[in-house]
């Protein structure tokens, strides 16, 4: 009865089939001849809540295509698709969805030929999203395209988490860092003007880089999470770690007045954003939390035992943190705990993953 095209009956199956419960348990996808008339209607249709329900029905019980192919339709009915795609409106949006879901290259291919319009970036932007790659017939240059637009709208998107996510790891690292210098200071006054406001100031101005580096490796794995988890979680880190490594640099430089030298600090530093990179692939807040700070206190006190050790000089294999070389072991990790659980607990306080609209 589809055959005939008619809307009033198009309508009902999508109705019975969607009211099925078995039907919608089973996964058998509808038989191939349905499938085909209900896509004929929907290409044909000018009714455009008929079409998207038609279209939102054949994502439901037609499985994915395997593959970039073209099925024995009729040529109008492709060329229909891409053109229903590049309407700016949720319809078009549905159409697209559709076009991804079914891996119909042809259609595709109608898109990119109108590059020049500004719905077409969008809509081969959700084809890519539904299917998980584009065929290879779209040229490069319109890849590279898609890949500005979509690198932009991952780090546009919900900016007040965001904002928040980079405040919050400025606020842990400037305390952190600020608490360093004030249990540090070399002042027998505890409460002095000078102490106070000296770990303020560094504190501020540390913490800012600081929490940059572990908001750039939060953002490169959480924002930009590609099939290959690995290669976000190498990003990541390295980006995160150069960061964290300049904001320690300036604190060397700048308020110690002692260039670092050796690799202490840029392992330390790696090894604090590997774990803020690993991290994003944990959906557990506590348990991150309890990791970075575990690394943040590993990385501190692992380049310090290291210094005083090995080092034959005050000067050689800089540590990220100094401490007075009288202080006993419980003193230095007390402070070092306060240092870490500060930076690892803000620095996760707010997610920045974003879940995807469309399945």
């Amino acid at each position: 009865m589809l055959g005939t095209e008619n809307e009033a009956i198009a309508a009902r199956v999508l109705g019975h089939l969607t009211g099925d419960l078995e039907i919608l348990a089973s996964g058998r996808g509808l038989p191939k001849g349905m499938a085909t008339s209900l896509l004929a209607i929907g290409t044909k249709t000018n009714d455009a809540i008929l079409r998207q329900k038609i279209f939102n029905g054949l994502r439901t019980f037609v499985r994915p295509g395997k593959a970039w192919h073209d099925p024995p339709l009729n040529p109008d009915q492709i060329q229909r698709l891409g053109e229903l795609a590049l309407e700016d409106s949720e319809a078009g949006d549905t159409t697209a969805e559709l076009i991804g879901h079914l891996r119909f290259p042809s259609a595709v291919q109608v898109i990119v030929q109108h590059l020049d319009e500004d719905r077409t970036i969008d809509a081969l932007l959700r084809v890519q999203q539904v299917a998980g790659s584009l065929p290879h017939s779209v040229p490069g240059r319109v890849r590279f395209r898609l890949a500005l637009e979509w690198s932009l709208q991952r780090l546009t998107q919900q900016p007040v988490s965001l904002i928040a996510a980079y405040m919050l790891a400025f606020l842990g690292a400037a305390f952190g860092v600020g608490l360093q210098a004030y249990l540090t200071y070399n002042l027998p006054a505890f409460l002095d003007i000078a102490r106070i406001s000296n770990s303020l100031e560094q504190g501020l101005i540390i913490g800012s880089v600081f929490g940059l580096g572990i908001f750039l490796t939060r953002v490169i794995t959480e924002r930009f999470q590609v099939a290959n988890a690995f290669l976000s979680v190498l990003l990541g880190t390295l980006a995160g770690g150069l960061v964290i490594s300049i904001a320690l640099l300036i604190f060397h430089v700048l308020f110690l007045g002692t260039p670092p030298m050796g690799i202490l600090i840029p392992l330390g530093c790696m090894l604090i954003a590997l774990t803020f990179a690993v991290g994003s692939l944990i959906r557990s807040r506590l348990i991150r939390m309890f990791l970075s700070s575990a690394s943040i206190l590993i990385a501190i006190m692992g380049t310090w035992l290291v210094h005083i050790n090995l080092a034959t000089s005050p000067v050689e294999l800089t540590p990220m943190f100094r401490y007075d070389y009288t202080w006993p072991l419980a003193q230095v990790i007390f402070t070092a705990l306060a240092v870490a659980f500060s930076i690892g607990i803000f620095g996760n306080f707010v997610s920045l993953s974003i879940k995807d609209e469309n399945p």
